[in-house]
């Protein structure tokens, strides 16, 4: 959960304002771009969860926002990055900002009548996406995951490692291949361990989420509370009952088979009435039994965790982070999980915010 402010004054009419400043590079090109609206979308299944849609008037304070062919224009698309925060104040001059996070400029378009520009961005992680590798990549003697992740991670990203993850060298015998965030994401998925982006613009490499939430934040509907709605759904699509993980490793002293299977325990998953749904993961990482199993668990868990789930609409709070554990509390009935996706206007007049949870 980011920094900002308690949930009391959340509750209240505070006020709402958001400050974009605009880089490219280590050079400001503007401190405080003046939007109209806009709306930061995150979804924990995309591989670049982050997306921020912003409309900016053509002309404000007697300065163009229309980029047209400048490429050092504070809306530009040549390397612009938006640092995004949200500034909530209260009575009595009392005031909270939290960082909702630093987005890549990717597109933008000038409205019909020429008022205003809409402006499209992306999280950090399309760096890496775009930033394929020229040829294959083999670790070097000596690389560990931590060390790989940094090596991997494209210039200009910051990297920070939780230091409850355990390091442990990589397999030399095999190559990455040009897929750059792939092969990050199969670093951190066979660790097993997951990406965050922070709102300070640091990629953040965590341990799994744990299997019980302790929530962080509760939202309650009736007097005083937050909750407007809370409708549940249910699915089996993208569902898996049962993960195997296999070794791909080809050092010579990891010839020997590696392999480990997790299935789901709950009643509702048995395998003569709901049937099987199995997923298969290989790795050049993964080298031993223990290794494949907890990767196994980790993405069972990680897979039935959105297959239950609530869509909350609330007054926005940009504390909200993926991963959070949450609770809800609606028509008395509480349901615990964590936060897979929200939506969250950057504006006063933006309306609600949506938060979709992951029922545990």
């Amino acid at each position: 959960m980011r920094a900002g402010a308690p949930s009391k004054v959340l509750a209240t009419s505070a006020g709402w304002a958001p400050v974009v400043a605009s880089w490219l590079g280590s050079t400001l090109l503007a401190a405080d771009v003046p939007i109209l609206a806009g709306r930061q979308t995150v979804q924990g299944s995309q591989m670049v969860p982050e997306r921020v849609t912003l409309t900016v008037p053509a002309v404000a304070a007697g300065h163009s926002w229309i980029p047209g062919d400048d490429p050092t224009h504070p809306l530009g698309r040549f390397g612009q990055r938006l640092a995004i925060d949200v500034d909530v104040s209260a009575s009595r001059g009392r005031s909270w900002r939290s960082q909702l996070g630093w987005f890549q400029i990717q597109d933008w378009s000038e409205s019909a009548d020429g008022a205003t520009v809409d402006v499209e961005c992306v999280g950090l992680l399309q760096r890496p996406s775009d930033d394929r590798l020229p040829a294959p990549s083999s670790p070097a003697s000596g690389s560990t995951f931590v060390s790989e992740f940094r090596r991997l991670m494209s210039g200009g990203i910051p990297v920070s490692i939780d230091a409850a993850l355990v390091d442990r060298a990589c397999p030399l015998s095999f190559a990455w291949t040009e897929d750059r965030l792939g092969a990050l994401y199969d670093l951190a998925e066979s660790w097993p361990a997951r990406i965050l982006t922070g709102g300070d613009g640091i990629v953040r490499v965590l341990p799994p989420l744990p299997a019980t939430p302790t929530p962080v934040l509760t939202w309650t509907d009736g007097i005083g509370g937050v909750l407007m709605s809370a409708p549940a759904s249910d699915t089996r699509d993208g569902i898996y009952t049962s993960v195997v993980v296999r070794s791909s490793a080809t050092d010579a002293t990891n010839r020997v088979a590696v392999q480990a299977e997790a299935f789901a325990g709950q009643a509702e998953y048995q395998s003569d009435t709901y049937g099987v749904v199995r997923k298969f993961f290989s790795s050049p990482l993964i080298t031993t039994d223990a290794e494949a199993a907890a990767t196994a668990q980790t993405m069972l868990a990680d897979s039935l965790r959105p297959a239950r789930q609530i869509t909350v609409t609330l007054p926005p709070d940009p504390r909200v982070e993926l991963g959070d554990p949450v609770s809800t509390v609606w028509d008395g009935v509480t349901r615990d999980g964590w936060v897979v996706g929200y939506t969250l206007p950057l504006t006063a007049t933006g309306g609600a915010m949506t938060v979709t949870v992951g029922l545990a």
